[in-house]
């Protein structure tokens, strides 16, 4: 029989962090972040468990998952949990909140411009060896928000109030590389303050990150079998005889040759009875396909 070691299973083997702290320090000029990693072996975890174990408690989480040509997985996956600084955007109307402090700021101005100074603000370093994504703006930019690059008219109804724009500031993620069977623990480090200390704060997020992942999957996390959504009433937001009539009006245009590029669509609505995530893992099996992504806020 197989002897058993005596350190617990969950205890913590310090890896090194790349790079180190000095080096680290000569990356930071003209850098608004710097990323650290720590590689562990990732073959007995998939993008999907991981998530499950890093996610409780986070208001914001992302899984960036891809297939290629409908039969090879990509190589790298991400996911990320807690982030610390949330944009967002109605029109004119800018929020910023930073979602360490709590402390939120309401403004009118260019969502385009102030997106680009918080870029390039933390504008990280790219190092070797690391994904080209180690850290950033996560979210969705709505179709709405054409209107803040063309003046178009606006006759749309808005009847949810959601942004135009969110993006989520992630400091801290972790990449599978599906190549190599390897899993990036990378943690940005804020070279603005103390760097000493943001060090030391972007280790210990590494370390928690690797202690979650050595534990498992939460009881409320995902059943192993997939749950059945109640039977529900799909609406759409758009009466079938008037989609038709565009349809019909858009062949018009083509055949008069006035028309160069036409995108229709619906919004479809049901209740269910399962969880995001549910959803996703069912789609991710009959319909995987190329930049698969979960993003979940609050």
């Amino acid at each position: 029989m197989p002897r058993r070691s005596g350190r617990p299973a969950n205890r913590l083997v310090k890896l090194v962090n790349t790079p180190d702290l000095e080096t680290l320090k000569t990356l930071a000029r003209g850098r608004g972040i710097v990323p650290i990693s720590r590689e562990i072996l990732g073959d007995t975890e998939t993008p999907v468990s991981a998530y499950l174990k890093l996610r409780p408690g986070s208001p914001y989480s992302f899984l960036f998952e891809s297939v290629e040509g409908g039969e090879k997985i990509g190589r790298y996956s991400f996911l990320g949990v807690e982030p610390f600084l949330a944009f967002r955007s109605w029109k004119s109307r800018i929020e910023i909140e930073d979602l360490k402090q709590g402390d939120v700021r309401s403004y009118e101005g260019s969502p385009i411009a102030e997106l680009r100074r918080l870029l390039g603000e933390y504008r990280s370093a790219q190092l070797e060896g690391l994904p080209r994504f180690t850290g950033g703006a996560v979210g969705y930019v709505a179709y709405d928000a054409i209107r803040l690059v063309e003046n178009i008219p606006d006759r749309t109804h808005d009847d949810h109030g959601l942004p135009d724009v969110e993006l989520l500031f992630y400091d801290t993620l972790l990449g599978f590389d599906n190549v190599r069977q390897k899993i990036h623990l990378i943690s940005n480090v804020h070279t603005s303050g103390d760097v000493e200390r943001n060090y030391q704060e972007a280790e210990a997020r590494i370390d928690a990150m690797e202690m979650a992942l050595r534990g498992p999957i939460p009881a409320n996390g995902v059943p192993a079998g997939m749950p059945r959504n109640r039977a529900s009433r799909i609406r759409s937001n758009t009466e079938r005889s008037v989609f038709l009539d565009r349809v019909r009006r858009c062949k018009e245009y083509i055949v008069a040759g006035d028309i160069f590029q036409v995108v229709l669509s619906q919004r479809f609505e049901t209740e269910i009875t399962v969880g995001s995530l549910d959803v996703y893992r069912a789609l991710r099996t009959v319909n995987p396909s190329p930049y698969m992504f979960h993003l979940d806020f609050k």
